[in-house]
């Protein structure tokens, strides 16, 4: 067993999520150039996740009848999505007991985080980051009890949930690891609230749509998925508001962030192709997908 663990990097907790992050960022790319037709069984979910019958004799492709094979084992209820910021909320109370208590987890981290004598956060930005976190998940678990339409059969593959699960877990850690307000950081906060606000008004209209109708207000104008947009603001301005003494941003959140924004453009081209195929192409040709201007 000490064989095998002299080969495991000597790195600090930081640099591991960072790695976990770059590697959960790696498979969602290599999903995404998979053929189209395994590509759609693992990704599509939800309202997007009506999937062709697979029979013998039809033309499907032996690789395509294995994934559709795999992904239709361990499809779960997509109101299971409340689940993730349970978690989320759940891990952010964890780390305040944590701290209050001075809990040996958090001793240890914290420990191993020093001895990487990397630049680290001041206090108020880490009880700054922390309420953020602790904001994003509430505002997040209360929309996803309140705007979901009851009585919903869509479901999404259990990979997704975990993938999720795994995720909320991380950034709960994430924010603080690297730990006065400078005004980078009331900028950052104020994006944060704005970009907020929006995403939630947009979960709004999404509720409020008949089912399978095509979004058409506010920034649904423009974009194809304009609360992914808000999402990854969020994250963004968390980066920002966290940078240590000396750096920009806080990097193991950006890390993050490249997964989400990954994570979620993919999913974006998604939603492009079905609301092509369900609406037409000229309905949302003027719309970008998920950043103006760019993508």
């Amino acid at each position: 067993m000490l064989s095998v663990l002299r080969f495991v990097p000597d790195w600090s907790p930081a640099q591991w999520l960072r790695a976990c992050y770059i590697l959960a960022t790696s498979l969602v790319l290599g999903v995404a150039i998979l053929p189209k037709r395994a590509r759609g069984y693992l990704l599509t979910y939800g309202a997007r996740g009506s999937k062709p019958a697979v029979e013998e004799g039809t033309g499907e492709p032996r690789q395509g009848r294995l994934v559709a094979f795999v992904t239709s084992c361990g499809q779960i209820p997509h109101s299971w999505f409340a689940s993730f910021y349970m978690v989320s909320v759940a891990c952010s109370v964890f780390w305040l007991i944590q701290y209050l208590t001075d809990g040996r987890i958090l001793h240890f981290l914290t420990t191993r985080q020093a001895a990487a004598s990397a630049p680290g956060m001041e206090p108020g930005q880490v009880v700054l980051l922390w309420t953020l976190m602790f904001l994003q998940g509430s505002r997040r678990l209360v929309e996803s009890l309140v705007l979901v339409k009851p009585g919903s059969k869509s479901t999404m593959w259990i990979v997704h949930w975990l993938l999720a699960i795994v995720f909320y877990t991380a950034m709960s850690l994430s924010v603080w690891i690297e730990g006065s307000v400078s005004p980078t950081t009331v900028a950052a906060t104020i994006v944060y609230l704005v970009a907020a606000i929006n995403q939630y008004q947009c979960h709004k209209h999404l509720a409020s749509l008949k089912k399978y109708s095509l979004p058409d207000r506010g920034a649904f104008r423009s974009l194809i998925c304009p609360h992914y947009t808000f999402e990854c603001l969020v994250y963004w301005s968390m980066a920002v508001a966290g940078a240590p003494k000396g750096e920009l941003c806080n990097r193991t959140v950006i890390f993050g962030l490249f997964f989400v924004g990954t994570n979620l453009g993919v999913t974006a081209g998604t939603s492009r192709t079905w609301y092509e195929g369900k609406f037409g192409v000229d309905a949302v040709k003027k719309r970008w997908n998920m950043i103006p201007l760019l993508y």
